[in-house]
């Protein structure tokens, strides 16, 4: 309920707010999952408000829980959603680094197999073209969407696909 009404909040545009509520959750938290989840909701309303720093911030917090317990998995996921931020601040080499890290640590996830360290891979792909459209590459992230739709289409993944239209969209958004 802390989040649900945190998100709300954001939604009125009343972000201290929102930002108190998950506060008031994080001081209650009773485990490490808890915790992960007011630093991910403090991120979320920085994020919505512009306060990009302040939103990596809260992910560096959310990452160091999970670096805690060598959480890998989870590791990856704060590392690629720092990328993505990254991206919205225009900082395109550093998010292409989060993203090779991100491949880098789903590698050393504990639960990791052949099939989900080439996913990461995979995704790897949709990222650095998300990268490459982005700061103006185009030709990159055109080489990027050929190879990642080809791969998403031959193994029927309904989101890839998705995801491979997007970064078709940000091409041509970018082509004009």
């Amino acid at each position: 309920s802390y989040f649900g009404i945190a998100s709300n909040l954001n939604f009125l545009g009343r972000y201290d707010d929102a930002r108190k509520k998950m506060q008031e959750f994080l001081d209650i938290a009773v485990n490490d999952g808890q915790r992960r989840a007011a630093f991910a909701g403090m991120a979320v309303s920085y994020i919505d408000e512009g306060q990009y720093e302040l939103g990596l911030e809260m992910l560096q917090k959310q990452f160091e829980i999970a670096a805690g317990k060598n959480d890998f998995a989870a590791m990856s996921g704060d590392v690629n959603l720092m990328g993505t931020v990254l991206i919205e601040m225009g900082r395109y080499d550093d998010a292409l680094a989060k993203f090779k890290e991100t491949v880098e640590m789903q590698a050393k996830a504990e639960n990791n197999s052949d099939q989900l360290s080439d996913q990461a891979r995979l995704n790897y792909q949709y990222d650095a073209g998300r990268v490459a459209a982005w700061s103006g590459d185009l030709a990159e992230a055109k080489e990027m969407l050929a190879s990642y739709k080809s791969r998403a289409e031959a193994a029927q993944n309904r989101f890839q696909i998705w995801q491979a239209h997007q970064l078709a969209g940000i091409i041509a958004t970018k082509e004009k």
